[in-house]
């Protein structure tokens, strides 16, 4: 749902939305900006993932597809 769609009292995204934004794919890569340690999701889910290393949250990496990586 967009912000201009969005009525006075109801809420700015539906479920799907939600549910969306907050599954854990698996695959998915963080790394560490300060050790270069790097963790991959190996089983999915939906929920919130707030990784900490070194005293700073991990950083999502972004997946390469084959030409990015020629």
């Amino acid at each position: 749902m967009k912000n201009d769609e969005m009525e006075e009292g109801q809420p700015a995204w539906d479920l799907n939305e939600w549910e969306d934004a907050l599954t854990l794919r698996v695959g998915t890569t963080y790394v560490c900006r300060v050790c270069g340690n790097v963790v991959m999701v190996s089983k999915g889910g939906v929920g919130v993932l707030d990784l900490v290393c070194c005293g700073k949250p991990m950083e999502q990496t972004r997946a390469r597809g084959r030409e990015e990586r020629r």
